[in-house]
């Protein structure tokens, strides 16, 4: 099965012994073997040992127990943390909640739902603080960064 990383940390495939397929439901399977190709992840699981039935799982995200996640440098993020997080302004307006994270080149750009829906880059200019207990984000707005470009009024 060919996996396209959502990770930084492409190397720690190899470490993984159980992973989850998910789809309607998420599946544990055992991790036969894993090579690393190009930019994506070569896996072979116990049980899956036909095209046919590797093609059923087409689509599905690789995810793994809270146990196998990495330990991540300062001021960096799992996806699942941000997405559905609140973000606010410096004086406490609410702008909406985070539905999608949308990787760049230079940097990520997170878009915004609420009363207006908006990409927010994700840099240190505009991200003050990540409270991922609070599940809120609070941020110092650029001049025109709404208004400019806004996706849904």
């Amino acid at each position: 099965m060919v996996v396209q990383p959502l990770t930084d940390f492409v190397d720690r495939f190899h470490d993984l012994s159980e992973v989850f397929l998910e789809g309607e439901t998420a599946n544990l399977f055992t991790v036969k073997s894993v090579r690393i190709h190009q930019n994506s992840v070569l896996m072979r699981f116990d049980g899956i040992d036909s095209r046919t039935v590797a093609e059923e799982l087409v689509g599905r995200f690789v995810s793994v127990a809270k146990a196998d996640l990495v330990d991540l440098p300062e001021s960096t993020f799992f996806q699942f943390d941000i997405i559905g997080m609140q973000v606010y302004t410096e004086d406490g307006r609410l702008l909406g909640t985070i539905a999608e994270i949308i990787p760049m080149p230079a940097n990520d750009l997170w878009r915004v739902e609420g009363e207006v829906e908006f990409l927010l880059p994700a840099i240190a200019q505009v991200i003050v603080k990540v409270d991922t207990k609070e599940r809120k984000v609070i941020v110092r707005l650029m001049e025109g960064l709404i208004e400019s470009q806004s996706l849904r009024k």
